[in-house]
């Protein structure tokens, strides 16, 4: 073999090792643009990095910002959010569906662990600005970490509620790479999941009046 063709068959592995790293953190929670980078420059030896990051993730809990009032109903439901037009339609959809038979309602979003910074539309600000659209509730936020499966699963869980809800399809471009959330939810989830779906063009306000 010449040294050109070693060269490029260490880069290549250099590169694949890298990129395989990235792939399994972001399958764990982790942001895949990040670790995608780190990859690609450090290759092997995002090993150790990943390891670490990992253990450090043991510590990680979620945060829960508001505790909301619950309802009359008897049945207790997890909205999961993202800022998407159909997370919000899930919203709506779980309101007008089910009405004063709702007892606790709960408005979560998903972060990655290396989440740094929040906008407007992410995290507590765009928790705050859904719940404040809605008229007749008074929700508890949380933010969740990890996989936005997983993470959901979890908090349902441990939370005991009765249904979850989430839309179709969410924000981003990562979702093409790391598979549905809302298909991984419908294939795990051991108690109902509502997949609402939002129509291009559907107007997006506040929720209608409740079903008895």
């Amino acid at each position: 073999m010449t040294p050109t063709g070693a060269l490029a068959l260490f880069s290549a592995a250099w590169v694949a090792i890298g990129f395989g790293t990235a792939y399994l953190m972001a399958r764990r929670g982790h942001d895949l643009f990040t670790w995608w980078y780190l990859g690609a420059v450090l290759g092997p030896l995002a090993i150790p990095i990943a390891i670490s990051r990992r253990s450090q993730n043991a510590t990680t809990g979620n945060t829960e910002l508001k505790q909301g009032t619950a309802g009359a109903g008897s049945i207790d439901v997890l909205i999961g959010v993202d800022g998407s037009p159909e997370s919000e339609t899930a919203i709506s959809d779980a309101i007008r569906l089910l009405g004063s038979r709702i007892g606790r309602l709960a408005l979560a979003t998903v972060e990655d662990f290396d989440a740094a910074t929040r906008t407007e539309t992410t995290g507590p600000a765009m928790l705050e600005k859904l719940a404040a659209n809605l008229p007749y509730r008074h929700p508890a936020t949380v933010i969740l970490t990890g996989r936005p499966a997983k993470a959901l699963l979890r908090y349902a869980d441990e939370g005991a509620f009765h249904l979850l809800v989430v839309g179709s399809r969410g924000r981003g471009m990562s979702k093409m790479l790391l598979g549905s959330v809302a298909k991984d939810l419908a294939r795990s989830a051991s108690i109902p999941v509502l997949i609402s779906h939002h129509k291009e063009g559907e107007a997006i306000g506040k929720p209608g009046p409740e079903r008895p």
